[in-house]
């Protein structure tokens, strides 16, 4: 059986404990949607084995095309950290309500381009660590709506008013 191995990018959303010396990891990626991986000996103290995967980091991977079963990453490099988040409490729960709402909705191999952007811009946004007046989870969960074909559209004329 001929290994396909492809390159994305992903937003680390969840890692978990494996074993004695690896982590699963799930990654959203906008052309393959949920991602699980699992990355061997990452745990051990001598490894210095792909030290850049945690939550809220955007990460270009290579993984087998296979996404229905669990896959060991070959490579993995850091695009984006979005590593302060966790300075300020209310915007660390925003993500993490963001993470969640991916992780449970999201499927393998179900591109959804237009959420994964809103994830990013609310990320980055979250990253300035000042209160935003809009709920940014929120704002992701409606894409998704939307981009899923759970939302109406709304008719617009050639003035872009409606």
């Amino acid at each position: 059986m001929d290994k396909k191995i492809v390159t994305t990018n992903i937003i680390v959303i969840r890692k978990d404990l494996f074993q004695e010396s690896s982590f699963l990891v799930t990654g959203f990626s906008p052309t393959l949607g949920k991602v699980d991986i699992i990355v061997k000996g990452a745990r051990s103290l001598k490894s210095k084995k792909l030290p850049v995967i945690d939550l809220f980091r955007i990460l270009e991977i290579e993984v087998n095309k296979n996404l229905h079963k669990l896959q060991p990453v070959y490579n993995a490099s850091l695009i984006k950290s979005y590593d302060i988040i966790a300075n300020c409490y209310q915007n660390f729960t925003q993500a993490c309500n963001i993470c969640s709402f991916i992780y449970y909705n999201i499927h393998p191999e179900v591109s959804c381009p237009l959420t994964y952007q809103a994830t990013i811009n609310a990320f980055e946004i979250l990253a300035e660590n000042k209160k935003y007046p809009i709920p940014l989870d929120t704002l992701v969960m409606l894409m998704f709506l939307y981009e899923n074909g759970f939302m109406p559209e709304i008719p617009v004329d050639n003035t872009g008013r409606k």
